[in-house]
């Protein structure tokens, strides 16, 4: 079973419509709802975890708590941070760092979890080399993601100058991935995220088209999906 989860349902809209199978809405204990479906002849489960790091972390919780996922794919939108990035570009993540996390340079890292919980979450690798492989267009990036939507550039250049790390290091950021790649890391599943660029870090008046920018590119999200579903690789 491959967990496919969106911020919100309308990230799901294609892959709702092109799936040969689905099933109807289930409600989680935490009032997350999601539905079983089948893809490319592949079992998935399709749900949206919402705009939060805690909510994503225990909607995706109790997901592994009634399945077996060994993979788990987060597919929506991001604020574009690094400047070669464009409104409309696809993003795939090959780290998500937290954002409460301190990176400095001598090893101490503030903010971790105890336990051993690492300060980065590396992506599946394998994912990029077989999505170029069959030519598919997109660009890779680092994701912070924290707790709060954040548009403002000043505001963000705060946050990375107190965690020890370059604004130019970042690719997106979102509020909801950190809580998906922990809990699929604790689990030992893999993890794919996969980003559309809908508004440009300090474009205001932007952000009345976020929903549009994604809604458009949400046909390219869903062929890179099932390119992997296809391909045999999740």
């Amino acid at each position: 079973m491959i967990a496919i989860l969106g911020s919100r349902k309308d990230d799901l809209l294609y892959l709702s419509e092109f799936a040969e199978e689905i099933g109807e809405v289930q409600t989680l204990p935490c009032g997350g709802e999601y539905r079983l479906a089948k893809i490319c002849g592949v079992e998935v489960l399709l749900g949206a975890v919402g705009q939060s790091n805690y909510l994503s972390a225990i909607y995706l919780s109790q997901l592994f708590s009634l399945y077996a996922i060994p993979h788990v794919i987060k597919i929506g939108d991001s604020v574009g941070i690094d400047a070669n990035l464009e409104l409309g570009d696809i993003v795939l993540v090959d780290a998500v760092y937290p954002h409460a996390v301190n990176y400095h340079a001598d090893g101490f890292r503030y903010g971790e979890i105890p336990g051993g919980i690492p300060s980065v979450f590396p992506c599946d690798g394998s994912v990029f080399g077989m999505l170029t492989a069959h030519c598919v267009p997109f660009k890779k990036g680092h994701l912070m993601s924290g707790e709060k939507a954040i548009y403002e550039k000043g505001e963000f250049e705060g946050i990375m100058k107190r965690r020890f790390l370059y604004l130019d290091s970042m690719g997106v950021y979102n509020p909801c991935s950190y809580g998906l790649a922990l809990t699929s890391y604790l689990h030992q599943a893999a993890f794919t995220d996969i980003e559309i660029v809908s508004f440009l870090m300090g474009d205001e008046e932007g952000k009345l088209n976020m929903k549009k920018v994604a809604l458009q590119k949400q046909v390219e999200v869903g062929r890179i999906v099932t390119s992997l579903l296809e391909g045999g690789l999740l």
